[in-house]
């Protein structure tokens, strides 16, 4: 499992917790409100508090974002670790070129040395100059 599969099941778990419960007592916050209550010797009419209902609304919210960003955090595909050149990318194309590039340069004769760039003769198997073999 990856690094992003991982951390999706963690969103995922995290999300339904949270929206489960936020639900859980924003109904019964709900189912409470209207309800008479007899304590004392007197009938009370409960009523949801308001506080306790924008706190589970915004639980709602964010468990049921967290549940979307790990379902879909869950599902994106693992980085490639290395990238291939693959047949007909630009890179590919340059390094066929510099190939190409090599094996002309062996093929021709040598006018110049590379040591230190002195003109030599066609043929010659030395430089006159700095001495280096050219072939």
């Amino acid at each position: 499992m990856g690094k992003w599969q991982q951390i999706g099941v963690v969103l995922i778990i995290f999300g339904v917790v949270t929206l489960g419960g936020s639900a859980f007592i924003y109904n019964h916050q709900m189912s409470q409100d209207g309800d008479l209550v007899w304590r004392d010797g007197n009938l009370y009419e409960l009523h949801a508090n308001p506080s306790v209902l924008a706190l589970m609304t915004l639980g709602m919210i964010i468990g049921g974002i967290c549940t979307l960003l790990g379902i879909l955090s869950y599902f994106t595909p693992e980085e490639k670790r290395a990238q291939k050149i693959r047949p007909g990318s630009y890179y590919n194309t340059l390094q066929q070129s510099i190939l190409q590039i090599d094996q002309r340069s062996e093929q021709l004769p040598v006018n110049f040395c590379p040591g230190c760039g002195r003109a030599v003769q066609p043929g010659a198997t030395f430089c006159e100059g700095c001495g280096r073999r050219l072939t």
